[in-house]
């Protein structure tokens, strides 16, 4: 299925809709979108217009894997879990995973009278088993799975293996649930903790945002009306989701950002009793929304500072660059004070060892404030030259949020690892590059007051010893606290042993 937009001057004006608003032909149809009921009658409207070729053609589409040999795989791994422990997983994830991920519909699945094994069963395998791989840390917190499922769950790694093999075939006539299932394969947590991401990742995220633009997902589709409520819903959730995972994916794979603000007409989603109901986040995904809002911000400050030809403008421009980081720096205290509004028990909920995912949005807070300062410090190697008192000041000033920015991140760390509770929780898969980032600023931070001899040298290096000391603390604590926190420790260490010795 792919999707294009259409007015009254395109080749497929003058062809017959149905009632239905499709025109079916030989080898395709087409089915268009028009918004808030407009009719021919009323006069053209500009339309999505969604073009489905025949199954019997698409399922033969090359390369692909022989779907026996899926449904093969996928039976040997999932044969341990009966549908008891399937519900059970698909539970886990609306109360772990959703509030912080909402790309699946709840009201699908658990609504009042729906029958979540009839639902599971009509999955595809990709899904599927995506779904239940994506659960299935989070069993010990379930007294069913725990006791029945905890000494024969069934391999991760092959339910995600599943969930690629399943992904390949439907490349030739995706679904939502075919996207929903890369997303889901996206956040798989790092395979190997002491290295960053592949370039597989990278790879993956490109098929899962040309996926989304095919199925059209990057049109507002909040005025088709010919869609149900909650497919609306979905749709709108999952391109947010994508332009979030676009954003910290990017910057872990040290790629540019692939989706375009110029190609999406998608409004940003609002929190829940926002007045047009498909943009309203659920009531318990509020975390999402702000999600969705620091993304949009960091892609900013990426636009600003960091593409090639940003970067040769602003890197040796120090004026320019205060300039542009006062209004990126605005921004970002707005969006801090507005998370604090609507989330005001986030850090209560940390001390109280509650399993919150917000500490990974405020971890994603930290970066973007890093991402600002670490174009601030580029200009200050970069005309280390000058010596005239404005760049001095300017330096200083850098210098002195640069190291508030510092504190802000080890206090965050260690309130963190104080509790505990917080491995527990739903991590985004850029997590683990996230904790990597602010070790490397913190090191760069260290070498340059230690360069410039400056009297922050001193604060610099306890910062970095407390940072270090949190960071293996959170790794010693097993599950995803090493899984995250290894290669922020190994870097922290490699950069920095030989100038603290």
């Amino acid at each position: 299925m792919s999707a294009r937009i259409t007015g009254d001057v395109d080749a497929l004006a003058g062809i017959p809709w149905n009632e239905q608003n499709e025109c079916l032909l030989m080898y395709a149809s087409y089915r268009r979108m028009l918004p808030n009921r407009q009719s021919l009658d009323q006069g053209p409207a500009l339309a999505v217009t969604f073009t489905l070729a025949r199954s019997s053609l698409s399922n033969t589409g090359e390369p692909r894997i022989d779907e026996s040999d899926i449904e093969r795989s996928f039976e040997d791994v999932s044969k341990a879990l009966t549908d008891q422990h399937q519900e059970h997983l698909v539970k886990l994830f609306f109360e772990y995973v959703y509030p912080y991920f909402p790309i699946l519909s709840k009201t699908w699945f658990l609504a009042q009278g729906v029958d979540i094994s009839t639902r599971i069963k009509s999955l595809p395998i990709s899904l599927a088993s995506a779904l239940f791989a994506t659960s299935l840390p989070f069993m010990l917190h379930d007294d069913h799975l725990s006791t029945t499922l905890i000494h024969s769950a069934p391999s991760r790694s092959l339910l995600y293996s599943v969930t690629w093999q399943a992904v390949q075939n439907e490349l030739h006539a995706p679904t939502l649930s075919t996207l929903q299932a890369c997303l889901l394969l996206l956040q798989r947590g790092p395979t190997n903790r002491n290295i960053t991401a592949t370039p597989f990742k990278a790879s993956l995220l490109g098929w899962t945002v040309s996926l989304a633009n095919c199925l059209g997902l990057n049109h507002d589709c909040s005025g088709w009306e010919s869609l149900p409520l909650w497919e609306r819903r979905v749709r709108t959730r999952l391109w947010w989701g994508i332009v979030s995972a676009d954003t910290w994916i990017s910057l872990e794979t040290s790629t540019p950002p692939l989706v375009s603000a110029a190609e999406s007409s998608v409004r940003p989603i609002g929190v829940a009793g926002t007045a047009n109901e498909v943009l309203a986040t659920p009531s318990e995904s509020i975390h999402f929304y702000h999600l969705a809002s620091l993304s949009i911000l960091c892609q900013d400050i990426h636009a600003t500072f960091f593409t090639v030809r940003a970067q040769a403008s602003t890197a040796r421009d120090l004026s320019q660059s205060l300039e542009l980081a006062r209004g990126l720096r605005s921004r970002l205290a707005n969006w801090k004070q507005s998370y604090a509004e609507d989330c005001p028990l986030q850090a209560q909920q940390i001390r109280e060892s509650k399993p919150s995912g917000d500490a990974a949005l405020t971890l994603t807070y930290i970066v973007a404030n890093v991402l600002i300062f670490r174009a601030l410090v580029r200009t200050i190697y970069t005309n280390a030259a000058h010596s005239d008192e404005t760049h001095q000041d300017a330096a200083k000033a850098i210098i002195a949020g640069a190291l508030t920015c510092c504190r802000d991140a080890v206090e965050y760390l260690t309130t963190v690892v104080s509790s505990g509770s917080a491995w527990n929780a739903f991590w985004p898969s850029w997590s683990q590059s996230n904790f990597a980032i602010v070790s490397s600023f913190l090191v760069q931070m260290l070498h340059l007051t230690q360069r410039d001899s400056t009297s922050n040298s001193a604060e610099l290096t306890d910062l970095v010893q407390r940072w270090r000391q949190a960071i293996r603390l959170g790794a010693g604590s097993g599950g995803w606290g090493q899984t995250l926190m290894s290669l922020a420790l190994l870097k922290l260490n490699s950069s920095t042993l030989p100038k603290l010795l």
